[in-house]
C-alpha cells in the first residue's frame, strides 16, 4: 500500500520537463519501470531528510548562486590538479566533505574542481587527496 495519501499536481513546464529527462535518463539506464511519482518523492524524502538533519542546510536550494559566486571568486581552474575549467567542466566540491563533518554551504568549504578530481576524492579531505594525488603521480 502507498504510504503516500495526498496527490501532488504539477503544473510548472520547468519542472514537468526535468521529471521527464529524469524518467528518460532511467529508461537509458535500467530496463525497471519508473514513474513519475516515484521520482518526484524520492526528491522530496531526500530533501525532507537533509533537512531534518541539518535545518540549516541551503546548500542544495542556492546550487546555482554557489556556483556563481564560487566562479567570479576563484581562478577557472581545478584546485586539485590544476586543469583549466569551463562553465561545463566546472563542479563544486567541498574541501571537507559533509560525511566529515564540512560545512555545506559555506564558501569557505567549497571550491571548483573537474569532474575527474571530484569523483576520486571521494570522503577524502582536501589535504588527503591532494597526498594521494602526489603519491599515486610520483
Amino acid at each position: 500500500m502507498n504510504r503516500y495519501t495526498q496527490s501532488i499536481v504539477i503544473t510548472d513546464p520547468q519542472v514537468l520537463s526535468l521529471v521527464n529527462k529524469r524518467l528518460e535518463q532511467i529508461k537509458k539506464s535500467t530496463r525497471r519501470k519508473v514513474t513519475p511519482e516515484e521520482i518526484i518523492n524520492k526528491h522530496i524524502v531526500k530533501h525532507l531528510k537533509a533537512a531534518l538533519i541539518d535545518p540549516g542546510n541551503i546548500y542544495e536550494a542556492h546550487r546555482k548562486e554557489l556556483f556563481k559566486a564560487l566562479w567570479v571568486m576563484e581562478p577557472h581552474i581545478c584546485i586539485y590538479c590544476g586543469i583549466g575549467l569551463s562553465l561545463q567542466s566546472a563542479t563544486i566540491d567541498h574541501r571537507i566533505p559533509l560525511s566529515r563533518e564540512g560545512r555545506p554551504a559555506m564558501l569557505d568549504n567549497l571550491g571548483l574542481a573537474c569532474h575527474d578530481c571530484n569523483g576520486e576524492k571521494d570522503c577524502l579531505t582536501e589535504w588527503e587527496y591532494r597526498v594521494v594525488k602526489l603519491l599515486i603521480h610520483t
